[in-house]
This record gives structure tokens, sequence and C-alpha cells, in this order.
């Protein structure tokens, strides 16, 4: 049985890529097979293919809007269970609570339900004290009924010991490395399981994961995409990490203490002594990370000229438009997720975050079973899977009615059944337009006037005892609902959907009629 957990942040900068992969790997060293799946995307920059099984997050803005929150839910079920037949584990993205999204909390909620998820809550050390974490985690944890609820299974605490910047974010640095956490971080394991929520239930601390600069350092070619840099240098951007910032506008006797390895200088292009004076350091064996000039000033070709020696280190150097004061702000910005293509660096982090997740707590989870519940978005879900496989044709009688041309249009983007829409094909067609509703051309619109003469005898042999002749066939044949009912009859059609225009009496005594119990 495939186990699921919904890791859920308590906001912004808590690092769930970075968790998730650890728990990808904890797991996988237990031989289990995991796959991630992150049912939306948030970043609205980010754009996901075709083939992705991430909904966009403008899609499922606008379902909500539409109050089809259901079919949403049927959507991600949907994509999840592409995923399940192929894991034992399956670890679930939840949603990051961003201020002008204020359906999150919710929609988390409905995905652990949907997915039948446990949850784990993950969170960060960027607090100012204990009980504003224990807060954060209360809080997260009230959306899911409370911490007593058996599918909460705990809360991994990332970022210990990291630096506090700006809004409590851990950034790049301009100016100075990162002090590394210490050990496997057992002594910050014991001064968070005080907290009080770790206390009153089941609901236990699983992890503290300390900051690691090695892990968040992002490559050269990141910082370039980011910056949307001019190549002066490529070299190894690919391959070159930026272990701290440096901005340089000063002498050079200030410069020379801070030309360290894994330092990214940011000067402005005009400043060829500081470009020099870096290029200096590279042949004396100090690996820079690399040059980001400003200003949009490109050197002077004698500079990269006697530069050349340094740039076929490697050494890559960028060029922007912006100041230098403006381009550091902006890099600080830089989000330290990493990249997918990042391999090297995705390896890392699953390596360093398994390393503090418990192996007795993972074995104890695959120990664990848990009797699977059936929910609303999955019964309706299955419901829809019989549907596909049935492959049913179904006649809508009512063909210029908004409600039914919609809900045809949505049956045959699923592929649920193959609708046939009866009425005036150019009518249907103008409502359709008219109400916004794309039809696809795979829905049949059959025109009563051009089948209602083939159905007059057929109708005449079934009423003949009623003594119905060809005329007062005709008049009754006016009615669509029982040209629909006679297709169905004619096994034209394998079902019958009315009762947006007729009463429930005129959808069903033409069927209790020409086709009897």
């Amino acid at each position: 049985m495939t186990h699921t957990i919904l890791v859920v942040p308590t906001g912004v900068s808590v690092g769930l890529t970075t968790i998730l992969l650890g728990l990808e790997r904890a797991f996988e060293e237990q031989g289990l097979r995991v796959k991630r799946f992150k049912p939306i995307e948030q970043n609205k920059n980010k754009s996901v293919s075709e083939n992705s099984l991430t909904l966009p997050l403008s899609e499922v803005e606008q379902m909500l809007r539409q109050g089809t929150t259901d079919l949403l839910l049927e959507k991600i079920l949907e994509n999840y269970n592409l995923l399940r037949e192929q894991a034992d584990i399956v670890l679930v993205y939840g949603l990051i609570a961003i201020q002008d999204q204020s359906y999150v909390a919710q929609l988390n909620n409905n995905l652990a339900a949907t997915l039948n998820a446990q949850i784990i809550i993950a969170t960060s050390a960027l607090v100012d004290s204990l009980a504003q974490l224990n807060d954060r985690i209360e809080i997260a944890a009230r959306y899911f009924g409370g911490l007593e609820n058996p599918s909460l299974l705990g809360c991994i605490i990332n970022k210990i010991n990291a630096p506090k910047i700006k809004n409590q974010d851990a950034k790049l640095d301009l100016g100075y490395l990162y002090q590394i956490g210490e050990g496997k971080n057992s002594t910050a394991n014991i001064l968070y399981e005080k907290a009080e929520v770790f206390q009153k239930t089941h609901f236990k601390l699983l992890a503290c994961i300390p900051w690691e600069p090695q892990i968040n350092a992002p490559r050269v070619k990141d910082i370039a995409d980011f910056s949307s840099a001019k190549i002066i240098s490529s070299g190894e951007m690919a391959a070159r990490r930026v272990q701290y910032l440096t901005l340089c506008a000063r002498s050079i006797n200030h410069i020379i203490p801070i030309l360290l390895p894994g330092t990214l200088i940011i000067t402005p292009g005009d400043r060829s002594d500081i470009i020099l004076a870096a290029c200096l350091a590279v042949l004396n064996g100090i690996k820079l990370a690399g040059l980001l000039l400003t200003g949009g000033y490109v050197p002077d070709k004698n500079i990269l000229q006697l530069c050349e020696q340094a740039l076929a280190t490697g050494l890559p150097v960028l060029l922007v438009e912006e100041n230098s004061f403006r381009t550091a702000v902006m890099l600080h910005e830089l989000s330290l997720e990493s990249p997918e293509d990042d391999i090297e660096r995705i390896e890392k982090i699953k390596n360093f975050v398994a390393a503090y997740i418990g192996v007795n707590w993972i074995k104890s989870f695959i120990r664990t079973s848990y009797e699977p519940h059936l929910s609303p978005a999955a019964f309706r879900y299955q419901l829809t899977q019989m549907a596909v496989a049935a492959n049913k044709k179904i006649v809508l009688p009512e063909g210029t009615e908004p409600r039914t041309l919609a809900a045809a249009a949505i049956c045959a983007e699923r592929k649920l059944v193959d609708c046939v829409l009866l009425g005036n094909p150019e009518e249907i067609k103008r409502v359709a337009e008219y109400n916004g509703i794309n039809l696809p051309t795979t829905i049949s619109i059959v025109n009563p006037d051009e089948i209602r003469e083939s159905l007059v005898q057929p109708l005449v042999a079934l009423r003949k005892n009623k003594g119905l002749n060809e005329f007062a066939a005709r008049e009754y044949l006016l009615d669509p609902v029982v040209v629909g009912t006679m297709m169905l009859q004619q096994n034209q059609v394998d079902g019958l959907v009315s009762g947006a225009l007729h009463t429930t009496a005129n959808t069903i005594r033409p069927a209790l009629q020409l086709i009897k119990t």
C-alpha cells in the first residue's frame, strides 16, 4: 500500500523543497520507491509544461473563483494517481501561505483529505523565541483539527543557526561567511523538544536540520539567470558556487582581505583596478566564484587582454545594467531553492538532510499501517474513471440550454462521455459563444428537424396499440425529449439526460411510454 505524506510549511522561507528532498533520501535508504508530487505551482513566474503533473496557479485560482473546487481536487487526484502506481511513498508539497492567497490553508486541508495523506508540519528556526515557534506550529496544526489529529505525524524544524537577514529570511549574505551549525544537532533537538506542542499528544519533533552554507550555495549560472546578466566570459559558471557576495567600491588595500574562495565580486565595470586585483588573486590560486560587473560598463579590451590568463582558469565574468547597490539588493531576493538541473546540489541536499532524520522514526512509519478512507474527491474520481472506461454516448435534448452546454463541454474535455446535443446547430453555437463556452469538436450536434421523419415509423410501431398515427407521431416528435428518447430506444445512444428546462414528469413520461420499465 502506498503511504502519502503531505508536508505543510508554516510560512515562506521554510525550505520546503530541502525538507522533501531529505525525506525522499531517508525513505530511499530503507529500500522504498519514493516520488515527490507538487500539486500546484505557486510561483507565478514559473511555467508549467503541458505534460506536467503540476497545475499552474492561474488555472487553480480560476477554478476557485468559479466555485469548482471539487473539479480541481479531482484533477489533482488524477495526477497523483499517475505517480502512486510507481511509489511506496509519495511526498506531497503543501501550499505556502502567501499574503494574497487566503485560500491556502483550506486547500491544504482539502489536499490532505483528498489524497488520504498523513501530515508533517515544516517550519524554520527563524523565530525570536521558543514560544513563537510553539505558536507557529500550533496554528498550522489547527487547520487540520489540532494536534490531536492522528494524521498529524509531527514537525521538522529547518535552518537551525541560520543568519537572520531582512524579515528573518536566510539569504545570501553581503560581507561575511555564514557560521555552520555543529554536529548532528543533538543540542538543538533537546532545546526544541521542550516546546509545549511536543508534550501534549503523539505529535513529536521528527528532525532538526541545521543551516549549511555548502548546500545553499547557488551556481554563478543561477546568478546570471536571475539577474538576466550578459555573459562576458562564461568560464565555469555552471560549476562554480557562490558562498558569499562582496560589494567592492573601496581601494585595493581594503579589498585584498575579502578576496576569498567562493566569493562573487560585485563591482562597477569601469573599476579596472578591482578587476585586475581579482584576476591577480585568481592567478595566485584563490578560486573566486566570479566577477559581476555593474552599471553596464564593459571593461576596456586592453584590460580584458591583461586578464586572459585568469579567465582561462574558468573565472566567469558577468555584466548587468543596474548599479552596484541595486544589483546587491536584487541578489538579496534570490531564492535559495535548488534548480531542477542542479543535480550535484540536489544530491548534497538529500544526503545532508537525510542524516538528520531519525532512522527509527522512518522504520516505525513504514511498519505502521492505517486504514485508507475514500474521500469525496476520490469517490468522484472513481466514478469518472468508470465513466471514461464505459465510453458511452449520451443524448442531451436541451441542447441550447447554457448549463447543459457547459456540462457537455466539461464532459468532452475530460472524456467522460460522448455527448450528443439536440438542437439547431447555429442556435447552439450562438448560445455557447454568448456564454463564453468553448464547445470541443468531439461533441456531436444533431438537428431534430433532420432526423424526425426517420423516427416516425418506429414510434408508430411502438404506440400502435394506443392508436397513434403518423400525424400524431410527428406532433409528438416536436418535443426534443421524445426525439432523444426514441434515439435511445433505437440504440443510437446509450443514455439521456434532461431536466434543466423540462420537468421530471416531461422527462420520465416518454421513457415509460416508449422504453418501458
